[in-house]
């Protein structure tokens, strides 16, 4: 990589989906070695998928590294449109057995009844669900930026309004509660005798 960066043909490179641990012994090596250190790290980041909050985020914060946060969208489940298991629309991500993968990681009770509480508060909002994702997904301080996919312009032109949309303390708040908040499995019934 140094020699690239060194001939000019790539200006910088990064990392994806490293552990924080890879990602420090890497820019230790660089520096110890006088060559050119990853800039970025491109691990998934989203509502539903926040593991990389835990060491990720924060190496990158601490080595300098930007953040190209993937798949903000959970795979569309944060679009709104998978609405249950039964309801998956025809040629959609989820749909068929290439949406296997898709549906094993997302199609869950817990996920679906926090897909909802977002719902809410981007409807109470006036904003659709994505963008509200997208936007949470940018206020994140180590996130550089979101990288989003589309399959339409329109969808582009959505995604990108996310940049625009300002999440205060309480909105974040609300979100917060929304994703840890436990969804109910069962609901205790009266006792008879």
């Amino acid at each position: 990589m140094d020699e690239l960066v060194r001939t000019g043909k790539v200006r910088s490179w990064g990392v994806s989906e490293w552990t924080a641990g890879q990602m420090a012994e890497a820019v230790s090596l660089c520096g110890r070695e006088g060559l050119a250190p990853p800039v970025s790290d491109q691990p998934r980041y989203s509502m539903l998928q926040r593991e990389a909050e835990v060491e990720v985020l924060p190496a990158c914060a601490d080595l300098g590294l930007g953040v190209l946060a993937f798949s903000p969208l959970a795979q569309g489940m944060l679009t709104g449109k998978y609405r249950g298991t039964t309801k998956v629309p025809p040629g959609s991500r989820a749909a068929g057995e290439q949406g296997r993968l898709l549906r094993e990681r997302f199609f869950t009770p817990e996920h679906f009844a926090r897909v909802e509480r977002l719902r809410a508060i981007a409807d109470g909002l006036g904003v659709p669900l994505a963008r509200l994702a997208i936007a949470w997904t940018l206020h994140r301080p180590e996130v550089t930026t979101a990288i989003v996919g589309a399959t339409r312009p329109e969808q582009l032109q959505e995604n990108v309004a996310a940049a625009d949309l300002e999440l205060d303390d309480e909105v974040r708040g609300r979100i917060e509660e929304a994703l840890v908040r436990e969804t109910p499995r069962w609901r205790a019934g009266p006792c008879r005798p």
